[in-house]
Formats: C-alpha cells, sequence, structure tokens
C-alpha cells in the first residue's frame, strides 16, 4: 500500500554528509527521513580519508625502516607484504564508518528509505512505493571519479582514485594522471610501497596550493624518485601483451612514452543523482552539477543541496570531511531559519611533508586587499623539527598591513595539527598581535607558529622612536 511521509526534512543521499544532517537533525527532534541508495552513494566514498591515511601510513613506515641506516641500524631490505596492507587499510577504514550505522540513525528516529528515488515535482519525492512530501529536502548525493577522455583509456582497466584504496594487487609501474591533492597522496604512498611512479598533470602539480608551499612537497616527491611532469597531455594509452604504453606530450621534453603496469585516473570527481530528475523539481543545474545560491539553498526554494553537488570541491578523498561539517550547518539553518554562516575551513594535503591552510592564499589576498603583509619561518630554525630530521618546510601567514590575519599555509611535519589554531584566529577575527600572546610548549612543531607571529615585530625592533625610547627609559636607572 502507498504511503505519504511528510517529514520536517528529507535527506536524499547517505553518504558522509547525508547520514550527518539526519543524525544532526534527528538530534535537534526533527522528524527525518533518509533516502538511501547505492546509486547515489558510494561505499569508499565515505571512507576515501581514513583510506587514504591508512596508506600513507603504511608507507610512511616503510620509508622510516629505509631510512634508519643514520642511527647504525641499517636499511631494511625486507619485502614488503602489500595483503597485509590491504588488510591495515581495511581495519582503519571499518573503523572509520562504524559510527554510519543504519541502526544508529535508526535509534535517533530517523526513518530510511532504501529504492529508487525520483522527484515528482517540487515538493515531493517518491521512493519505490513511497511518497516523501517534506517541509525542506537536503540533497546530499555522493560522488564519482572522472575518467578523462583520452584515446585508448576506455580499452583498459583503469584504476581511480576510489578503486587503487581497494585492490590487492601492487602496481609495479603506476602512472597517475592528475596531480592534485588525491592524485600526490597516492603517488607518495604507492612510490614508498615499492611502485614505479610517474605523475602527470596539465598544469602545475598541486595548483590549488600556494605555489611556494607547494614546492618544497613537490622536491620531496622528486627526491624519493617519483618522477612529475607538469603542463603535459596524455596523448593516448595502449595495452599491449606485456604492458601499458602511455604517449605524453610535455612542455620540455616533446613527445614521450611511458611502460606502465597500471594506470590511474585522478582528476576530479562529478556528482551523482541516479535518476532524481532534478528538472522536475525545478532545481536549476550548469554543466557541473546543481546551481547553488547563498546558503546552499537551490532555485527550488525547499531544496538545500551540499557543495559537493555543484561539484564543486571534489577532488580529493578529503572533500568527505567538508561534507559532514556543511551539513551540520545547513541543518542548523534550516531548523532555525537562519542563514549558514561561511566558516574558516582548513584544507590538508597528506603528503610527506603536509601540507594545510586555511583562509586566504597570498595571491587571493591581493587580489582583494590593497596592501597585505607576509610573514614567513622555516622549520629549519625549529629544534623539534631537526631532532626527527624533518626541518623541510616553512609556515606562511598572510597578514593586513595593520596585522589582521587573513590566512596560514604550513608545509612540515604535523601541518594539519599545527593549522588548528590559525583556523580559530581566523574564525574568531584575532590580529597577530593577540595571537602571538598564545605560549607553545618549547621542543614542539607548534613553536614555529610562536617564531612566525613574534616576527610580526621585527619592523618595530629597528624603528628609531623606539630606540629612542629604549635610551630614554633607560636613563632612568
Amino acid at each position: 500500500m502507498a504511503e505519504i511521509l511528510r517529514p520536517d526534512l528529507c535527506v536524499v543521499g547517505a553518504g558522509p554528509g547525508g547520514f550527518t544532517a539526519a543524525a544532526t537533525a534527528a538530534l535537534f527532534g526533527a522528524p527525518v527521513v533518509l533516502v538511501a541508495n547505492q546509486t547515489l552513494d558510494g561505499p569508499w566514498r565515505s571512507a576515501g580519508a581514513a583510506a587514504s591515511a591508512a596508506l600513507s601510513y603504511a608507507g610512511a613506515h616503510v620509508r622510516a625502516a629505509r631510512d634508519s641506516a643514520f642511527l647504525g641500524m641499517g636499511a631494511s631490505a625486507a619485502r614488503i607484504n602489500h595483503p597485509r596492507v590491504h588488510a591495515h587499510v581495511q581495519r582503519v577504514v571499518a573503523a572509520s564508518v562504524a559510527e554510519e550505522s543504519p541502526y544508529r540513525l535508526a535509534a535517533l528516529g530517523v526513518r530510511i528509505l532504501q529504492d529508487e528515488a525520483r522527484f515528482i515535482d517540487g515538493r515531493s519525492l517518491r521512493v519505490g512505493d513511497t511518497t516523501v512530501t517534506p517541509r525542506r529536502f537536503l540533497i546530499a548525493t555522493g560522488s564519482e571519479p572522472v575518467i578523462p577522455d583520452i584515446p585508448g583509456l576506455a580499452d583498459i582497466d583503469v584504476l581511480t582514485d576510489d578503486s587503487i584504496l581497494d585492490t590487492t594487487h601492487h602496481p609495479e609501474r603506476l602512472v597517475i594522471i592528475g596531480a592534485g591533492r588525491t592524485g600526490v597522496t597516492l603517488a607518495q604512498a604507492q612510490r614508498r610501497l615499492g611502485a614505479e611512479v610517474t605523475l602527470i598533470d596539465r598544469g602545475p602539480a598541486l595548483r590549488r596550493e600556494d605555489p611556494e608551499i607547494a614546492a618544497f612537497a613537490l622536491a620531496a616527491l622528486r627526491r624519493e624518485g617519483i618522477t612529475i611532469h607538469e603542463r603535459a597531455t596524455v596523448k593516448r594509452v595502449e595495452a599491449t601483451r606485456d604492458a601499458l604504453h602511455v604517449e605524453v606530450e610535455t612542455e620540455g621534453d616533446g613527445d614521450i612514452a611511458i611502460e606502465a603496469s597500471h594506470v590511474c585516473a585522478a582528476v576530479g570527481r562529478k556528482p551523482t543523482f541516479g535518476g532524481l530528475d532534478l528538472q522536475a523539481a525545478g532545481i536549476a543545474t550548469t554543466e557541473t552539477g546543481i546551481a547553488l545560491r547563498r546558503g546552499h539553498a537551490t532555485s527550488n526554494r525547499r531544496v538545500y543541496a551540499l557543495a559537493a553537488t555543484s561539484g564543486a570541491g571534489t577532488d580529493s578523498h578529503f572533500a568527505a570531511h567538508l561534507a559532514k561539517d556543511e551539513a551540520r550547518r545547513i541543518v542548523r539553518g534550516i531548523l532555525f531559519r537562519a542563514a549558514p554562516a561561511a566558516p574558516a575551513v582548513p584544507r590538508l594535503t597528506m603528503t610527506d611533508p603536509e601540507i594545510a591552510a586555511v583562509g586566504l592564499s597570498e595571491t587571493e589576498a591581493r587580489a582583494r586587499h590593497r596592501d597585505v603583509r607576509i610573514l614567513r619561518a622555516p622549520f629549519a630554525q625549529n629544534e623539534r623539527a631537526e631532532a626527527d630530521r624533518a626541518a623541510a618546510g616553512e609556515i606562511k601567514v598572510v597578514l593586513t598591513t595593520r596585522g589582521g590575519i587573513l590566512g596560514c599555509a604550513i608545509v612540515g611535519p604535523a601541518a594539519g595539527e599545527l593549522i588548528v589554531p590559525w583556523t580559530l584566529a581566523i574564525a574568531e577575527g584575532l590580529t597577530i598581535a593577540q595571537f602571538s600572546r598564545l605560549e607553545m610548549p618549547t621542543s614542539t612543531y607548534s613553536a614555529v607558529s610562536r617564531d612566525v607571529a613574534l616576527s610580526f615585530y621585527g619592523p618595530q625592533t629597528r624603528s628609531r622612536w623606539v630606540k629612542g625610547m629604549v635610551r630614554f627609559l633607560r636613563s632612568f636607572g
């Protein structure tokens, strides 16, 4: 028998953002329906960040073993057990998604519908034999990897940034198309686990990062033996009996041929909507996805959507964390009739050294402000980094001339942890003078944040007025 449901919120999509949205609304006591459909949500999307971190962790341990010669221990020549690496990744993934259980949602009172979903009109969604007519919709569908249109690529078993994390077959010679955050993270991990790796990108590698900051990480990748072709185009992929041949047009070396055992596409992701029929609901779309307005609203005033459904921010596994944060803010806005504020959200690239950033880059700041000031402090002056043999990197802070903090980028050990106080500083509108009063423990990486903050006062110590004041006060004994 057909059923009609009229909850406060209907969440379409049970990925990380959808699950978080449903749970958040239910905790506030709102009636919620969650539409879960395998065509709308990929099982690896919510676990991608955990899988990437687990693979990077395994690679870091291999690298540490190989670098132990300086202690007189001798480099380890032990063979890597790839099935055990895969099992480690699976354990981490299982732990990361343990809370994303339908039983937990059911305990919170969320009604879960698992069937094909399609909009009937701007107010109603048909899910199997059930019609859902909520006060508001939130579209939180998943995404899938983009496979670039390259001759021959469709004829091979191409890996993606999803499938490479779930494979038990270790690639011996890996070509990764796409040198964004996900591509470089996978490249370094696979290289440390024994693969020969080549990265290819149409533009600069890590193009979304500050070039000065990205240069440290890319130099580390090259030192580890990863070949990086920037501003290069893959012209063709051809499968032979023994290998894959990748033809590449490079900027400096002309046309080259690379022999590979596997090819991985990591050029980005695109949103998936299954058979939702957005047009029937009056939801405007663009070439990349849903057209979003202020506060994540769509052209249908009853429907909201995560940023990933517009095609934005889908180049990295770590977008799942952004989706969770967005979902919480959107739900609070829906329930309490307030437009969700856009917070300062930190970004992380899990290379070694790590890259973390929040707020405006130098280029963005100069485009918005007449004058900006840049502060830098190297990890080479940090005693903890020297002790850990991890002194490559720096912290870069972008300020207004009056000391307002506009952005911060860090490349170095534990950058993902070090960015936290800078995120708070930007969110609360703190100045660099206020930040400099924050005491940091000695012999820690966090001391580099203190050093860069105190460097703000460097020009003042050279001021003739300040020196004159010191001389004047000295006369009083």
